[in-house]
């Protein structure tokens, strides 16, 4: 092929490379417009105006967590100075259900397993760990010792909120604190199984989650151990991962109008949703900000 062909081809080529690219790019708008709206429709199917899902919106988080999580706070009154949050499975914490809490002044403790997510963390939040107001802890949670860990880690402060996200053993971790009681305990459910279904996968020590349906538990199995526990099932995120319990000492008729049961407040899982309705428009990253 001569030369000035050789040129063809390759602009053909560069020409359907840059075709192929705005296509993609008008496929993610289209599923992001999808995505807002069936999330408009979601919430706007819900009558009760004090269900949390109204309040739910993305800053860090992977959903709508941001937001459900600063209207409990405010309902319960609680604040920065009240106490201290403790979440694991936070990988590089970027995209955490504390993160956006830890850039308004709350005491955060975080534990992580990974290697490189550590890294992550010390590398974005160095400012933060340097003046305390986050702690990293460099190790795995076990059933036998997570107790033991989360009391010290807590220091003798009060616990405003416990989210655990392991992917696996997150109902047989939660069983097992007994020591600290968090005034808000987060912790993924696995939506496949609807109430009334009460399920909870074995426990297993090595445990790592193969992106099939097997994780976890049912909504309807962690609400039945956070009535054991003392805790109230208040709500579900819409994309039908997170559920959102709180201290019975700290619920009344007035904060939650609604029926609090897994029947009333179950979403399915919604996945599809953090990927076009909470999009990023960036990518997620820490800075010195000044306030003015």
């Amino acid at each position: 092929m001569s030369d000035a062909g050789e040129r063809g081809v390759e602009g053909l080529l560069s020409d359907l490379e840059r075709l192929a690219l705005k296509q993609k790019q008008a496929l993610e708008r289209i599923a992001q417009y999808l995505g807002e709206a069936e999330a408009r429709r979601v919430v706007a199917s819900i009558a009760e105006p004090r269900r949390l899902e109204h309040f739910g919106r993305k800053v860090y988080s992977q959903g709508d967590e941001d937001g459900i999580l600063a209207e409990l706070l405010a309902r319960l009154g609680l604040g920065a100075s009240d106490g201290v949050l403790i979440e694991f499975g936070v990988e590089n914490g970027l995209q955490s259900n504390t993160h956006w809490l830890l850039r308004q002044g709350f005491r955060t403790v975080w534990l992580e397993f990974s290697d490189q997510h550590v890294k992550g963390i010390r590398r974005f939040f160095g400012d933060y760990l340097a003046d305390g107001r986050l702690v990293v802890a460099h190790e795995s949670v076990e059933v036998d010792t997570i107790d033991a860990r989360l009391t010290a880690l807590a220091a003798g402060r009060p616990v405003l909120m416990l989210s655990i996200d392991v992917d696996g053993n997150d109902y047989w971790l939660w069983e097992r604190v007994t020591s600290i009681q968090p005034a808000i305990v987060v912790v993924e459910y696995n939506a496949t199984f609807p109430p009334p279904v009460a399920i909870v996968q074995e426990h297993a020590s090595e445990f790592r989650n193969a992106k099939t349906d097997y994780w976890g538990a049912s909504l309807s199995a962690l609400w039945k151990l956070a009535q054991r526990k003392g805790y109230t099932l208040v709500g579900c995120g819409i994309t039908g991962v997170n559920a959102f319990f709180v201290r019975n000492d700290l619920v009344s008729p007035g904060r939650f109008p609604y029926a609090c049961t897994p029947e009333a407040l179950y979403h399915p899982l919604r996945r599809h949703l953090i990927a076009d309705a909470y999009a990023s428009a960036f990518a997620p990253n820490v800075g010195r900000y000044v306030s003015v």
